[in-house]
């Protein structure tokens, strides 16, 4: 038996059903468990029983109690004693206690499910701005609308001068004293003539505003504005979330991809004044940097949840309160310890095996999403969509086969688009700026340039948070390197394809383990067989008063007749 203590907040304690606890390994899935306990809850008598009557009575039942086990090699992990969970029950002289783990893979995210990123204390330097320029989809017919309510107002504008022109020699007639004997001001004329005046200088002047308004909107079409929203680094989104709930994040994964940037969705300017709100409607929308309610990834937890169902990751809680994120084969490169093997049938010294169909899919898509308030996202679809199958290469009838499922990965962002090249009326602006630039000595050109690969949006208010790939404050040339559907497939998923994803599970082996061996398996569940190839584990359960334990592994086996093919790779 291997000496291991329980000590319950900070006294060494004796659960009853102490020989009874299995500790349990769980890697199936993305939330992998480390180091589980296999009984629900704990029970408790004598000095054990008071000690938690008192705490109790000091926290509520509402507060966790303290838990820790010690292992032999010093470590120790932390759980608590849930006294609200109906599990747990109390008796006169014992209770049953629901133990949980403190700061386990549940724990983390049922905490991440709830961490709105608008608590988190951020700093400037966090974020970055992501230029942009709006270009509605309809500019050129809007432009000559604009153009010919521009002229007609114009015309208006002359007629509403003239009127005020008129009135104003009407005002001045009426004030010429008028009657008999002695002329006085006809005091009813004057008014009217005033009234009139008042009246059609206001017209005038609501027509200048309307021209004004006009004449920017004419400009901004032809020269939209380069502004600037706030973004944020996708690995320090998650880096921010996991440092508020306590943790260090760690991911080679998301080092690969340094530039992917989340662009929330913008949120309009309360209160502006009403001259801003007339003259200068594009400049109220602005982004906080990371993602608000609006967003459709609103939490932590929703971030994970795209690396994980999305992009394949797996996230693991290590030692030291460490987050990691990897895809699979990271964590089989790192493979170095050996595991002996066993019958898993021990009376008749034989294995039962299967196979991992349930990993198995038919089809997998990967689709982008489009964004009803931003037109460039159904104009601009290439390497939006991949779609893959999986084929057996030698068939004798279709209906003989197999293979099901679809796997369909619909992603919560929407891509940017890049302005990729100038307009006409931009190239003619550059033309007439190289000529001033050549006699003035000025840089023009370099202007109009910048206006290039910059993000295009067809609307101020988009409303699908996009995730771009940049190059300073400008998207990358190339996006798709980096982000498109067949990138993504081929990085994250290739590694499921069925030629490369066909295993052997062998489960129930009986194994003796020592308290090192468990806990080396607890760090990675990836070991090498005495054949010389790479186990996975899937499920470890330990006793450490019997030593022995069962182990659920598989080990991947060349596949003979499947292969995946492409069938639209965007």
């Amino acid at each position: 038996m291997i000496d291991i203590q329980f000590i319950l907040f900070g006294d060494p304690c004796n659960p009853t059903n102490w020989k009874d606890i299995n500790y349990v390994l769980d890697f199936v899935g993305t939330k992998e468990k480390r180091i589980e306990l296999s009984v629900d809850t704990l029970g408790f008598v004598a000095e054990d029983y008071d000690k938690i009557q008192t705490f109790r009575n000091t926290y509520g039942d509402y507060h966790g109690m303290p838990f820790q086990i010690v292992y032999p090699s010093g470590l120790i992990v932390d759980y608590y004693l849930d006294f609200s969970d109906s599990s747990t029950v109390f008796r006169e002289r014992s209770c049953e206690i629901k133990l949980k783990r403190y700061k386990a893979i549940d724990n983390f995210f049922d905490n991440a499910d709830g961490l709105s990123f608008g608590i988190i204390n951020w700093s400037a330097s966090d974020f970055k701005d992501i230029d942009y320029v709006v270009v509605p989809e309809t500019s050129f017919l809007y432009f000559i609308s604009l153009s010919i309510a521009t002229f007609s107002l114009a015309q208006e504008l002359a007629k509403a001068v003239q009127e005020i022109a008129e009135g104003i020699a009407d005002l001045t007639k009426a004030a010429v004293p008028v009657g008999a004997p002695i002329p006085g001001p006809d005091w009813g004329a004057i008014i009217v003539a005033g009234i009139k005046l008042a009246a059609r200088i206001a017209y005038a002047v609501f027509i200048i505003i309307a021209l004004i308004q006009l004449t920017t909107e004419i400009l901004n079409i032809i020269f939209p504005k380069i502004r600037q929203f706030k973004g944020i680094k996708l690995k320090r989104l998650v880096e921010k979330g996991c440092q508020h709930l306590g943790y260090t994040l760690q991911s080679s994964m998301l080092d690969a991809i340094p530039e992917a940037t989340i662009c929330p969705v913008p949120l309009k300017a309360k209160n502006p004044t009403f001259w801003k709100e007339l003259f200068q409607p594009l400049s109220l929308a602005y982004t906080n940097g990371y993602p608000s309610v609006r967003d459709t990834v609103r939490t932590l937890g929703q971030v994970l949840n795209f690396l994980e169902n999305d992009l394949n990751a797996i996230v693991r809680i290590e030692a030291n309160n460490v987050v990691r994120i990897e895809i699979e084969p990271t964590f089989e490169q790192l493979a170095v310890d050996q595991l002996n093997e066993a019958f898993n049938l021990q009376d008749q010294l034989q294995d039962e095996t299967s196979i991992n169909s349930e990993e198995i899919f038919k089809r997998l898509v990967i689709n982008w999403s489009t964004d009803p308030n931003d037109l460039n996202t159904y104009d601009d679809t290439k390497k939006s969509i991949f779609e893959s199958s999986s084929e057996l290469q030698a068939s004798i009838d279709q209906n003989y086969q197999t293979i099901k499922g679809v796997r369909r990965i619909d992603l919560p962002f929407a891509r940017g688009t890049r302005k990729g090249s100038l307009t006409f009326a931009e190239k003619s602006a550059k033309v007439f700026a190289q000529a001033i630039d050549l006699f003035c000595g000025t840089n023009l050109v370099s202007k109009v340039e910048a206006r290039k690969n910059v993000m295009q949006i067809s609307s101020q208010y988009f409303s699908v948070t996009k995730l771009l790939y940049m190059s300073g404050s400008k998207l990358v040339e190339n996006q798709n390197a980096f982000l498109g559907s067949d990138v993504l497939a081929q990085n994250y998923w290739s590694h499921k394809y069925i030629e490369n994803n066909q295993k052997v599970v062998k489960q129930n082996m009986p194994l003796e383990l020592t308290w090192d061996e468990f806990y080396g398996i607890s760090l990675n569940n990836y070991l090498t067989l005495s054949s010389g190839s790479v186990a996975k584990l899937k499920r470890v359960s330990w006793n450490h008063y019997t030593s022995m334990s069962d182990i659920d592994y598989e080990v991947k086996k060349a596949a003979i007749n499947e292969s995946t093919e492409v069938i639209d790779a965007g």
